[in-house]
């Protein structure tokens, strides 16, 4: 099997932004449905509002989210392509409201990984809501840095009372 180089994978990564996971020990639930915009191309089901899922957020970036559904979910979202997401991001019980496109779908393990990109024009309010994300991603990348230092400073404690290093 042919391995790609880092160039090519630099070049098939086409991510924009950073993604970072929920805060640790942090669930963060996510509902996903046909967007409020009715449209001629819709199915009944679309229509009336009945193609909806829930699952839980992976990732987030100011681009998009990653969301782990169960495989029933792509089931029902197996034709939708568009779609409203929304979630809380914590301490806030807020909710975060926003239409996005599903760029992939992938099993991974029971269930679905689906990766949304947030769609600036469609989404109502997209810049306070960005404004959101992005103090939670910061809030994210701290506590990451915190718990890496701590893990840090243990290892050289081990190593120095393994070596007795003074």
């Amino acid at each position: 099997q042919k391995r790609l180089t880092r160039e090519a994978n630099r070049v098939r990564n086409q991510r924009t932004a950073n993604r970072v996971k929920p805060a640790s020990g942090a669930s963060v639930a996510v509902t996903i449905k046909s967007p409020e915009t009715k449209g001629a191309s819709e199915s009944p089901a679309e229509a009336s509002g009945d193609v909806s899922a829930t699952g839980c957020l992976k990732d987030i970036s100011t681009g998009g989210v990653g969301v782990f559904l169960s495989r029933k979910a792509e089931s029902v979202l197996a034709e939708t392509e568009l779609v409203e997401i929304s979630f809380e991001l914590p301490p806030s019980s807020e909710p975060l409201t926003l239409i996005g496109w599903i760029r992939h779908r992938r099993l991974k393990g029971n269930r679905m990984s689906y990766g949304i990109e947030f769609d600036t024009e469609l989404s109502d309010n997209f810049a306070p809501q960005l404004d959101r994300i992005i103090q939670y991603i910061v809030r994210c990348q701290e506590q990451e840095e915190v718990t890496a230092q701590g893990r840090s400073e243990e290892h050289t404690s081990e190593l120095q009372s393994q070596f007795r290093i003074s």
